[in-house]
C-alpha cells in the first residue's frame, strides 16, 4: 500500500482526535477558549521549565539582545526585498507565470506541491512532515519568546495550544503589564528571541541535512536536463516532414533537427520567423531515452565527469548498450555537429559549474546536490524519507523565522518596528502611524503581488 494512504489516513485520526478534544475541553472548564475561527488550550506545561531556564541563563539570555535585535534587522529588511523583488520580477518578467504557475502566497498545508503543481520545486510535504516540522517550529520560537521574557523579569502566566482544524500552533501567555514596562531594546529582544530560535534551528537542521546526504546517500549515475538543441534559420530549411505523433523533423545543408509542431508554430509566429530553435535529430532523442544514465556496455556511471570520459571513448557509428534508471536502450552513436570524428548521443546537461575560493565553498555547503548527478538512496525509502523531513523542518523554521519579521499588525514583526521607530523619534503617536501605514504597505504589496500573477497567468 502506498505510503500517501497511510499519511492521509493518520490526517483523518489525527483530525478526529483534534476535534474530540477540543469537544471535551470545551465542556469541562475554562482552559478551552475561542477567538475566531481559532480555539486556544491554555495550560501551566512548560513554566516551570521557562522560568527555570529564564532565571539560571540570565545573564547569557541577556548578553544575547543585541545579536537577536541585529538579526531582527537582518530578517525585516530580507523579507522585504524579497517581497519587493518578487513584485518587480512579475511584473518584469511576465513569462515567470509560465514557468511557475504556483502561486506567490501558497498556504503552507500538507501536499501543496501536488495541489499547486510545484512537484518540480519541492520534495513531497506529507501530513507526517507538516506536523512535526510544526511542532518543532512552534515549540522553539514561543518557548523562546517565554524565556527571554522571563530572563527580562516578564511574568510567564500560561502555555498553550492553538487549534485551526488539524493546524496546531503554540503560545506563551506573558503578563502584558510588565512587558509594557521593559525598555525598548528589551521589548525587542524578547520579540525577537522566537526567529532567532527558528533560525538557529533552521542551521542546525540543515548541517543534519548534510550528514544525512553524505551518509545515506551516493552518487549512481549522470542525469540529463534535456536533449542536445541549436539554432538554425527558416531559410536554411530544404524540407520538412511531419509524423504521426506531431514531431516535424527539418532537413537543411547543415544536418536535420526534430521539434514538436506546437513548438514549431509559437516560433514562427511569435518569433522573428528566421530563427528557429529545434532539437538535433540525434540517437536520444530518436530512441526517447529517459531517466538517469547509469552504466554504458557494463560500465558504472557515477556522475557527469564519469560519463562524459566513458562516451568520448567511443567514435561515430559505434553501437553501445546504454542502462538508464528507467530501462536499457541499444543506440548507434551519430556524428557531433560540430566535430564530424566524434561520436554523438544527444544528451545536454546542467550543472553548478566550478567555482573556487569564498563562491566555491558556499556552493558546496548550501548547493551540495549536483543537479547532473543521480544519487542513489542506499536505504531505498528510508534514506528519501529521512532527507525530505530535515529539508521541511530546516526551512520551514527559517520560512517562519523570515516571514515573522514582516512589519505587520500580529507578526513579531509588526511591534518590532514600532518599536524601533519609537526608539528613534520619541513620539508615540508617530510611531503608531507608522506602524499602521507599515501594515497599510504590506497587505498592499501583497494584494499587488497577488493580482499580477492572476492578470500574468
Amino acid at each position: 500500500m502506498s505510503f500517501v494512504v497511510y499519511d492521509l489516513s493518520f490526517l483523518v485520526i489525527f483530525t478526529l482526535a483534534v476535534i474530540i478534544f477540543i469537544y471535551k475541553k470545551k465542556h469541562q472548564g475554562r482552559k478551552m477558549t475561542r477567538e475566531g475561527l481559532m480555539y486556544l488550550y491554555k495550560t501551566q506545561v512548560g513554566v516551570r521549565f521557562i522560568d527555570k531556564i529564564g532565571t539560571k541563563y540570565e545573564k547569557i539570555i541577556k548578553a544575547l539582545k543585541y545579536p537577536v535585535i541585529t538579526l531582527g534587522y537582518i530578517l525585516l529588511a530580507g523579507i522585504l526585498f524579497i517581497l519587493g523583488q518578487a513584485i518587480y520580477i512579475y511584473i518584469k518578467v511576465p513569462e515567470i507565470t509560465k514557468i511557475i504557475k504556483t502561486p506567490p502566497l501558497v498556504p503552507l498545508i500538507p501536499y501543496f506541491p501536488e495541489i499547486f503543481g510545484a512537484q518540480s520545486l519541492f520534495p513531497p510535504f506529507y501530513f507526517v512532515y507538516f506536523i512535526i516540522a510544526l511542532i518543532i517550529v512552534a515549540f522553539v520560537h514561543e518557548f523562546s519568546h517565554g524565556i527571554f521574557a522571563r530572563a527580562n523579569k516578564v511574568r510567564i502566566k500560561s502555555t498553550g495550544v492553538v487549534f485551526l482544524g488539524p493546524i496546531l500552533g503554540a503560545f506563551v501567555e506573558q503578563d502584558d503589564k510588565q512587558m509594557l514596562k521593559r525598555s525598548n531594546s528589551e521589548q525587542m529582544s524578547i520579540l525577537g528571541a522566537g526567529v532567532f530560535a527558528n533560525i538557529i534551528t533552521a542551521i542546525i537542521f540543515f548541517l543534519l541535512l548534510l550528514i544525512v546526504f553524505h551518509t545515506m546517500f551516493t552518487p549512481s549515475g549522470a542525469v540529463f536536463s534535456t536533449y542536445s538543441y541549436g539554432v538554425l534559420s527558416a531559410s536554411s530549411i530544404t524540407n520538412m516532414s511531419i509524423n504521426s505523433e506531431e514531431m516535424i523533423t527539418l532537413q537543411t545543408i547543415n544536418g536535420s533537427y526534430i521539434l514538436d509542431k506546437e513548438s514549431y508554430d509559437k516560433q514562427i509566429s511569435e518569433g522573428d520567423g528566421e530563427r528557429i530553435i529545434a532539437f538535433y535529430d540525434a540517437p536520444a532523442i530518436n530512441n526517447k531515452i529517459s531517466g538517469a544514465i547509469t552504466r554504458i556496455d557494463g560500465r558504472d556511471i557515477k556522475d557527469l565527469q564519469e560519463f562524459v570520459e566513458v562516451i568520448g571513448s567511443y567514435k561515430p557509428g559505434e553501437k553501445i548498450e546504454l542502462t538508464t534508471t528507467e530501462g536499457t536502450y541499444e543506440i548507434i552513436l551519430g556524428k557531433n555537429p560540430t566535430d564530424e570524428k566524434k561520436q554523438f548521443l544527444g544528451v545536454g546537461f546542467q550543472s553548478n559549474g566550478e567555482t573556487k575560493g569564498m563562491r566555491g565553498l558556499y556552493k558546496k555547503i548550501f548547493f551540495f546536490k549536483d543537479p547532473s548527478t543521480y544519487y542513489q538512496p542506499k536505504l531505498d525509502g528510508v534514506s528519501v524519507f529521512i532527507y525530505d523531513l530535515l529539508w521541511w523542518i530546516a526551512m520551514i523554521n527559517f520560512m517562519v523565522g523570515l516571514f515573522n519579521m514582516l512589519p505587520f499588525a500580529f507578526l513579531d514583526g509588526g511591534r518590532f518596528f514600532y518599536l524601533t521607530v519609537l526608539s528613534i523619534t520619541k513620539s508615540e503617536k508617530f510611531s503608531q502611524r507608522s506602524f499602521k501605514w507599515a501594515t497599510r504597505i504590506i497587505l498592499l504589496m501583497f494584494v499587488a503581488l497577488m493580482f499580477v500573477w492572476v492578470i500574468k497567468l
